[in-house]
Order: C-alpha cells, then sequence, then structure tokens
C-alpha cells in the first residue's frame, strides 16, 4: 500500500523564561501555535482519511515531551499534550486503517534554539535580577551554549522519518510505532525518566495502592 497520504504539522515555539514572567498572552500564544493547531489539524487529517480508509498522520513531540525543567515549562506541557494526544489518536484510528505517531527529536542541529530565529521567544518579564544564579538563568546560558552545537543531523534524522512514514529503508517490516524516538540524547533521556518513575512507584508503592477499597484491596 502507497504511504503518501502523510501530513506535517505547523512549526512549533519554544516559549523560555520562568513561569512568574509569563503573560497570560504568552501562554495562550505558546498552547495556540504548539497544541490547539496541532489538534485542529489532526481533526481534519482524520475527516479526510476516515472514507479513503488508509493514510498516516505525524505529529511532532519533543524530548521536552518526557521530562519537564526550568526556564520552559510551557514547551514541556505543549510537548506533553502533542504526545498524549497522538497517543490517543494513535488508538482511536488505527481500526479505521489510519496510522498515527508523534515523532520525538532529542536536540538537531537547525535553527531552533537561535535566538533571532522566529521559534524561540522569550517570557514577557524573564526577570532576570530576580533569578539570577537559579537553574532558570543555567538554562538561558545552556541553550545559548548548546545553539549549533546540537548532536543531532537533521538529514540523518529526516530520512528515518521518510522511512517510517513510507514502510522502507530502516523501517521495512517493522510494525509502524506510535512514537519516533530520535537522537542518543532523546533516548537517554526517556531511559532516565523511566528509572525515576520506577523508583518513585517502589519507593510510595504502600501509599499508592492504599487508596482502594478495602474489598478491593482483600481481593
Amino acid at each position: 500500500m502507497a504511504r503518501s497520504r502523510t501530513s506535517s504539522m505547523p512549526r512549533g515555539i519554544c516559549l523560555m523564561g520562568p513561569v512568574e514572567g509569563t503573560s497570560a498572552k504568552d501562554a495562550l500564544d505558546s498552547i495556540n501555535v504548539n497544541v490547539l493547531a496541532i489538534m485542529s489539524l489532526t481533526r481534519l487529517q482524520i475527516a479526510y482519511l476516515r472514507p479513503i480508509g488508509s493514510g498516516y498522520i505525524a505529529n511532532f513531540g519533543s524530548v521536552g515531551s518526557w521530562h519537564g525543567g526550568s526556564a520552559f515549562s510551557h514547551y514541556a506541557a505543549a510537548k506533553w499534550a502533542v504526545s498524549g494526544f497522538t497517543e490517543s489518536v494513535y488508538e482511536e484510528v488505527k481500526e479505521l486503517g489510519i496510522n498515527a505517531t508523534v515523532i520525538e527529536p532529542g536536540y538537531f542541529r537547525t535553527g531552533f534554539l537561535n535566538s533571532a530565529g522566529d521559534n524561540r521567544k522569550t517570557v514577557s518579564n524573564p526577570l532576570e535580577a530576580e533569578y539570577k544564579g537559579t537553574g532558570v538563568e543555567k538554562a538561558r546560558a545552556a541553550l545559548n551554549n548548546y545553539n549549533n552545537q546540537q548532536p543531532g543531523d537533521v538529514v540523518k534524522g529526516s530520512k528515518i522519518i521518510v522511512d517510517v512514514l513510507t514502510g522502507s529503508g530502516v523501517a521495512a517490516g517493522k510494525e509502524f510505532p506510535m512514537r519516533v524516538i530520535l537522537g542518543r540524547d532523546c533516548m537517554n533521556g526517556i531511559q532516565d525518566k523511566i528509572a525515576r518513575t520506577e523508583k518513585l512507584i517502589k519507593e510510595w508503592e504502600d501509599v499508592i495502592t492504599s487508596t482502594d477499597y478495602d474489598d478491593v484491596q482483600k481481593a
């Protein structure tokens, strides 16, 4: 089956800065572009593809879909939303012959982190003096230093995406994936999140399970 009915998503923005300094408009713009635009476009894609009974939907998440951190809370929130939304769409449309996936890249050497570009935005009130020496300032400096030094090769990553969406190359013979993880840094971040989550569950398991009704606990 030809896999040509595939759509890409709008370009995202990375809103940087402390939550305290984020205006309502900053937050709304971030969610509108990063989340609601994807949800709207996906809805239209499903309506188009459902009568055809085949097709592929690819949304972009991020390594930020898996963990938050100082100065990028709204970006992480948006990417978590996109990944959760696309996982749900994956389950919802698979019986209709439609495949959905969320592409979760690590840091790739694009212009995304360029401060002069359209993708990286600063909150309305960065509160630089108030957050001096904190994780917010360190995150900003780290991104500046990381810009144009990202480990991911865009050409290699793009080829893998094409392979996945066409069922060829490295994806030949593999089941269509719910998520496409790209980059060793993303993989390491996910593995770290899994390990920390398992540790948390183990430490708090007796508390976690204590909220069930008594008859359920005894079953």
